[in-house]
């Protein structure tokens, strides 16, 4: 995937539980850029955990 701010290569961090207000929480995706260094993430079917 591509960074949104400056479109270079990201590293996968994992897999995690990110919580929406008090009761309702959804799974994430979490990447970093390699170029910039911005901590972004997208809604992912997937169960946590880090790879």
């Amino acid at each position: 995937m591509k960074c949104p701010r400056c479109g270079g290569d990201s590293a996968d961090y994992g897999v995690i539980s990110f919580q929406l207000g008090k009761t309702r929480a959804i799974n994430v995706d979490v990447r970093v850029c390699s170029r910039c260094g911005l901590v972004f993430f997208e809604k992912t079917e997937e169960k946590p955990g880090f790879r």
